[in-house]
């Protein structure tokens, strides 16, 4: 059995985790892991992880392997010697003078190219209107007229010898032109440029994105796109007599620019083969990515015995996810037997790239393969479910049972610290509680309240948890004591948060606009009561004061608010007028009655 540790042997395919064999499917994987390793003790994400690392490792040993033959073969790289010294010892340098060559280097390339696209904007508009008309139906004189006004011709005296081979020309050497640019050329340079690959040039020239194929054009391939051009285009030895009534003659000059053009047009409009494969490799990908998480969900909450999900849309979810890793495994090895029987074969970066594609896709299908969970079966998702309601109920009991047993050990340190007579027991509160009347509702429990705040306190907030041995004096304080707070203090804003907070605390606002902050983690509810007395409450003397000045307030001729006076207004003594805003008064009594009666007598 090989091992990934060794960089000269890379295994690829479906390989177990554990025993590292090869079962050649999604399904046989599955089924091995299941049966083969399902009773031993594994830790699943471990073993994924490692594998992923160790083949990370051999990736990165045959890339540093291939980088090293590369610089060995590759010409004009020799080792160099320092003699003895390290390099990363020397000093550092600073940079000296840069003069950037950025702009002579656009305007010559923008020169270059711009003299390249007249070039070939004058060669498009000439072949369309050499072909503006039926050459098949127009007579060799009539053609030759037209040929020679798209383009003057260069005389035949200038020329005596070829440009291209340089034989002098003669009776048996005849002079030949382009039809293009008008040069002179012999019979054995001479070029014919096809109309089907002359109508597809100029149709691209008037609609860039129409798509235009000549008959011998293959959109699979653009090598024989090139190949059937050239054949176009190649000399003819069938006599240079005949009729130009299918090709139009041209140098080889034109020539080359003409198909470098087509070479454009055709990567332009064709996708390669592996484009499309890899696009398609990666939307399942994707796919993969999203289905995957949603599939481990419903598989962990599956076989937990919950009835979250369905068992047949997790069945459904599964076989669409084992299609698309059968469908990535098709499209990788696809891509890496593309073009191997073809002629010429692919160049040798493309079949590495190939082979990297392979590779990272044998790598997604095993990571994430295998952390699919198997879905139990009708019988035992019955049978996990009804252990999931034997666990549930068993923890209510349990709760249940905690919960009586806190209240009993609360009720027995509620009798420790206090008296008996001084207050009712936790049980009898409780109990007191179901009735029509708590005891802690009552007028007696309420007023023995001690906490009176200032008058600077106007909003009081308890934020509180319902669990938790930290927070039991708070859940008293809120149910013991605010309403005491709440009966001595009507003037202040009481609101309660419960479990929103991870530690119990009390916030006050005060008409300043300042805060203050009280904690009351593990704090009984007496602590709480003293300690807001002592920071907002009013002290015994300011109570004293306050209750004098009340008693004094209270006199019955005094009238005043309802809090410090027996009447708020005169007409609430009996004999008194009512109050106007209840009772209308008498016409006579108001002054618009009074003002008529003035205004009538003085008419």
């Amino acid at each position: 059995m090989a091992s990934l540790d060794d960089p000269g042997e890379v295994r690829e395919g479906f390989l177990c985790p554990l025993c590292l064999k090869d079962l050649q499917s999604f399904y046989q994987l599955q089924s091995h892991y299941e049966e083969e390793h399902s009773g031993e003790d594994r830790d699943v994400r471990g073993q994924i992880r490692s594998l992923v690392q160790k083949a990370k490792k051999a990736k990165n040993r045959l890339l540093k392997r291939e980088g090293e033959d590369r610089v060995e073969s590759g010409p004009g790289y020799e080792s160099f010697s320092y003699g003895g010294v390290d390099p990363s010892m020397w000093e550092p340098q600073e940079l000296g003078a840069v003069r950037s060559h950025l702009s002579d280097f656009k305007k010559h390339r923008a020169a270059r190219i711009d003299h390249y696209v007249v070039e070939v904007n004058k060669l498009i508009i000439r072949l369309e209107k050499l072909t503006a008309f039926d050459r098949t139906n127009v007579e060799s004189a009539k053609i030759r007229a037209i040929e020679k006004s798209v383009v003057p011709w260069v005389s035949d005296q200038d020329v005596p010898f070829c440009p291209d081979c340089g034989s002098k020309f003669s009776i048996r050497n005849r002079r030949h032109h382009c039809r293009l640019c008008g040069s002179i050329m012999c019979g054995k340079c001479v070029e014919f440029l096809s109309l089907p690959l002359a109508n597809k040039l100029t149709s691209a020239s008037k609609n860039p994105l129409s798509a235009h194929s000549s008959p011998s054009h293959s959109p699979g391939s653009v090598q024989g796109s090139r190949r059937s051009s050239i054949s176009s285009v190649s000399s003819i030895s069938s006599g240079l007599d005949e009729k130009d009534d299918a090709h139009i003659r041209c140098c080889a000059h034109c020539r080359d620019t003409l198909l470098k053009r087509e070479q454009q047009l055709d990567e332009r409009e064709h996708t390669p083969d592996i484009v499309k494969l890899y696009e398609k490799l990666r939307l399942c990908m994707e796919k993969v990515d999203q289905k995957a998480p949603e599939y481990i969900r419903m598989a962990a909450s599956l076989n937990a015995g919950e009835t979250t999900y369905s068992l047949e849309h997790a069945n459904d979810l599964r076989v669409e996810v084992q299609k698309d890793y059968e469908l990535i495994d098709a499209l990788s090895k696809k891509i890496l037997t593309l073009g191997l029987n073809q002629e010429p074969p692919p160049h040798p970066s493309s079949l590495r790239l190939q082979k990297m594609v392979r590779y990272s896709a044998t790598l997604f299908v095993q990571e994430k393969l295998l952390g699919l969970m198997s879905l139990p079966t009708k019988e035992q998702f019955e049978e996990l479910k009804k252990r999931q309601e034997q666990e549930m109920e068993r923890k209510r009991v349990q709760e249940r049972q905690a919960a009586r047993e806190a209240a009993r050990r609360t009720e027995e340190k509620w009798r420790r610290r206090c008296p008996a007579a001084a207050m009712p027991t936790l049980g009898a509160i409780a109990k007191s509680m179901k009735g029509r009347f708590p005891i802690r509702r009552t007028v007696k429990y309420l007023s023995r309240g001690d906490v009176v705040f200032k008058d600077s306190v106007k909003v009081m907030t308890v934020n509180y948890n319902t669990c938790g041995p930290l927070g039991e004096g708070a859940r008293k304080f809120v149910f013991f004591n605010v309403p005491q707070i709440q009966y001595k203090n009507p003037w202040v804003q009481i609101m309660l948060f419960k479990n929103m907070t991870p530690s119990p605390f009390l916030r006050f606002y005060l008409d300043s606009g300042e805060q203050v902050l009280v904690d009351v983690e593990s704090k009984s509810n007496t602590e709480i009561m003293a300690h807001v007395r002592k920071i907002l409450g009013k002290n015994k003397d300011t109570l004293r004061r306050e209750e004098q000045e009340k008693q004094q307030l209270s006199h019955p001729a005094h009238f005043g608010p309802r809090k410090y006076c027996l009447r708020e207004c005169i007409c609430e003594v009996e004999g008194q007028v009512p109050c106007p805003g209840l009772v209308p008064l008498p016409k006579e009594m108001t002054g618009k009655y009074q003002a008529s009666l003035r205004a009538d007598t003085q008419d």
